[in-house]
């Protein structure tokens, strides 16, 4: 995989300077009878900016997205060789840097995971400049903007589906037509298979009894559809896109693989918050959601013990995340369930009984509460 150092994209009619530095970290591997050690095709983003405090928190946001752990305080050219763990189960990735203006920066990630395959995915990360805030879809869309988006997916795939199967049947109706007396059987056999394929994608999306239809996308509910679907803001809009139907197996049989519906953002507007059309058209001001999850909470345990964590909730109400002691960088496992406002977690170790629990009282985005261990502290953490 080719390494992309860095690509910095100002938008048109935007004269200042880049509020962000760019560098990469390499991972290093191992020497193995080679001096000097290779380098292998792992890079990273590391930011610099005059605000300190922001180019921290999207440092650390990232390395926790990407590795489980917080950033390095400094930067450092490559990964050390105690952190190989970190980079386990990757085996390439680049990245590019496409929006760094004065209100958003935009990280894309092209990256080749290995586990029982090996397979290249995209990711991206987009951050409000001023605040270090993770922008998600959440903060930029209203709920009703999120179901309309999916009903227009619904209907892209489908009109995909049927427009491969009636491709492909043509096709298949030539070639019987054309070689009836000596078929190209292997030819044929492919057709088949790939109708099939398409045929199985459309059923998903269609009402219908059978068993296998109960879990159908059709029975999940638009926002449920939503939230299957990548969301991602690019230089010049938004993109939502469908990941393919097929599985690894069956990939090369899948003609129409992902399925992406950009948006500029003067085409987004009717599906954005206040908070998103300030943000991305510059339409007022407003603030952003009151929300604890997806973001990293900056705060205190006991007297002044600085702590990060990074916490999800489930549609079931239950959490999970990792907080950090900011002097090591070590991620500590949580796991727990929200009820009411109220949040009780415990740590998790490999193995292990839960050492400490944490009772915190979810107020807009802030967190406070107690740890309990051996000792009891107050903790307390607020989103940006």
């Amino acid at each position: 995989m080719r390494i992309v150092l860095l690509l910095l994209i100002m938008l048109p009619g935007l004269a200042q300077a880049a509020p962000f530095t760019v560098k990469t970290i390499f991972y290093k591997a191992a020497p193995e009878n080679t001096s000097p050690a290779p380098i292998a095709d792992i890079a990273v983003p590391y930011f610099e900016s005059a605000n300190a405090k922001t180019a921290a928190a999207i440092n650390d946001q990232l390395f926790i997205a990407q590795f489980g752990r917080l950033a390095p305080p400094k930067y450092q050219a490559n990964f050390s060789d105690a952190d190989q763990d970190t980079v386990t189960g990757t085996a390439g990735q680049s990245f590019e840097v496409s929006r760094n203006d004065n209100r958003i920066l935009t990280i894309d990630f092209d990256t080749e995971g290995c586990g029982a395959y090996c397979e290249n995915y995209q990711t991206h990360y987009s951050f409000h400049v001023p605040t270090g805030r993770l922008l998600t879809s959440g903060d930029l869309l209203t709920q009703t903007g999120m179901e309309q988006l999916a009903k227009r997916m619904q209907k892209e795939k489908m009109l995909r589906y049927q427009g491969q199967i009636t491709l492909l049947k043509k096709d298949l109706a030539l070639e019987r037509k054309k070689n009836a007396a000596k078929p190209r059987q292997e030819y044929i056999d492919d057709l088949e298979a790939r109708i099939e394929l398409n045929e199985g994608c459309l059923a998903e999306l269609s009402p219908g009894d059978s068993p296998d239809q109960q879990y159908s996308q059709y029975n999940a509910s638009l926002i449920d559809q939503f939230h299957y679907l990548d969301f991602h803001l690019t230089a010049t809009g938004i993109e939502v896109t469908a990941g393919r139907c097929s599985n690894h197996a069956m990939r090369a049989l899948d003609d129409v693989d992902d399925i992406a519906m950009p948006l500029t953002y003067a085409d987004a507007k009717p599906y954005l918050s206040a908070y998103g059309r300030a943000i991305l058209l510059g339409e007022g001001t407003a603030a952003p959601p009151s929300l604890v999850y997806d973001q990293l909470l900056r705060g205190k345990l006991g007297a002044g013990i600085a702590i990060s964590m990074q916490l999800k909730k489930s549609a079931d109400g239950s959490v999970t995340g990792n907080y950090f002691y900011d002097k090591y960088r070590k991620a500590i496992r949580l796991s727990g369930r929200q009820t009411g406002n109220t949040l009780m977690v415990k740590e998790q170790f490999d193995d292990e009984s839960p050492s400490a629990e944490l009772t915190l009282i979810i107020s807009g985005g802030n967190l406070k509460g107690k740890w309990k261990g051996k000792k009891q502290f107050d903790i307390e953490l607020t989103a940006p």
